[in-house]
């Protein structure tokens, strides 16, 4: 098997992101969340950096930044678990008709994700007191 060659701008993008996570690790959400925003700004295609950077906002109080960042990642790469994310955001700040519209774009793009689905159903019977058939 071949190994394809190596971006050195991946490989450094990859680098910062392991420091990302020790960032994160020891508490320091303040510099974690300005070290994805750089590294989402040298890696311009990659959305898991903005997809890590609204999971920073988010424990840091921002809920409307993380969701500008979700939807940022999902521009950069409509993923799945992106809209799920997205969903979640959207639930926990009242925004439950755009929350049900993620979890269903989720589902979409992946009908199998489990935790799509679990998260339309709670929204639909607890928030929205309409069950899904």
């Amino acid at each position: 098997m071949t190994v394809p060659p190596t971006d050195p701008q991946l490989e450094a993008v990859r680098a910062d992101h392991e420091i990302v996570l020790a960032t994160i690790a020891s508490g320091d959400l303040d510099s974690a969340a300005s070290l994805l925003r750089d590294i989402a700004q040298r890696a311009p295609r990659a959305a898991t950096p903005l997809a890590n950077l609204a999971r920073v906002q988010e424990r840091l109080g921002q809920p409307g930044e993380a969701e500008k960042s979700l939807q940022e990642a999902i521009a950069r790469r409509p993923e799945a678990a992106f809209y799920n994310a997205l969903g979640i955001l959207q639930r926990k700040q009242g925004k439950f008709a755009e929350a049900r519209r993620s979890y269903e774009q989720a589902l979409a793009l992946d009908s199998e994700l489990a935790l799509a689905h679990h998260n339309l159903a709670v929204l639909c019977d607890l928030y929205l007191d309409d069950p899904v058939t």
